[in-house]
């Protein structure tokens, strides 16, 4: 059975990159078009004033807006540019940032404040604010995302290794060396990288003249079900 991809350049290697940018395009469209449905909804209610009459509860609504919005984006924006990015700090963006913050948090914060309604503009100004702190809060998450699995990672690296080839070794070994080293390449490790390499990124290449040992070792990546590049 294959391992968990680590980051999110293997979880979506069958994934087209057209179907990512669709993807961040649906969200981008979704969110207004949600606003703009739930104005239209209380405009039609009987309530016309709901907003005009208490401004900030509509600035309260669109921040809320900026900040789903924005999260989406710096998923989809992992997803197309941030190969590297693990899908563990993938997962916990999603359920911390939508399902923790944005509904748990700003949601249950929004609805309570337009259920009673709350008409009191400081109470309203005040959630205004601590919805503008997580909008911040994404922003800074973005940057270091960016920082830590972007940037000049995206250079290439070469790695040129040797095996042990003694009396006492055996054939065996230098495949299995050739096994590990791999392994070790993409964890990031080997290539001095700050996070795991997706293994489309890597290959695997020999000096020998029958090309023995590349060939071997990728064969040996593929029957122990392990991450492996997809040259060999």
């Amino acid at each position: 059975m294959a391992p968990a991809p680590l980051t999110l350049g293997e979880s979506l290697a069958d994934v087209s990159r057209v179907v990512r940018w669709k993807k961040f395009v649906y969200y981008q469209i979704t969110v207004p078009g949600f606003i703009i449905l739930v104005l239209v909804v209380i405009f039609r209610s009987g309530s016309p004033s709901f907003f005009s009459s208490v401004p900030w509860r509509l600035a309260l609504m669109l921040s809320w807006a900026a900040y789903v919005s924005l999260l989406f984006m710096i998923m989809s924006y992992a997803e197309l540019f941030l190969p590297r990015t693990p899908v563990a700090v993938a997962e916990g963006i999603f359920y911390v940032g939508w399902w923790g913050v944005g509904l748990c948090v700003i949601g249950v914060m929004v609805g309570t404040v337009f259920a009673i309604p709350v008409g009191d503009t400081r109470v309203l100004a005040a959630c205004t604010g601590v919805v503008a702190a997580f909008v911040l809060g994404l922003i800074a998450l973005w940057v270091w995302l960016a920082r830590t699995y972007g940037g000049g990672d995206d250079g290439d690296s070469n790695i040129s290794v040797d095996y042990r080839l003694t009396p006492e070794h055996t054939c065996p070994v230098a495949y299995n060396d050739g096994l590990a080293i791999v392994r070790w390449v993409l964890t990031g490790v080997g290539a001095g990288r700050r996070a795991p390499i997706c293994p489309a990124a890597v290959f695997v290449a020999g000096n020998n003249v029958t090309a023995s040992l590349p060939n071997s070792v990728a064969g040996l990546l593929r029957s122990s079900a392990a991450r492996r590049p997809s040259c060999g």
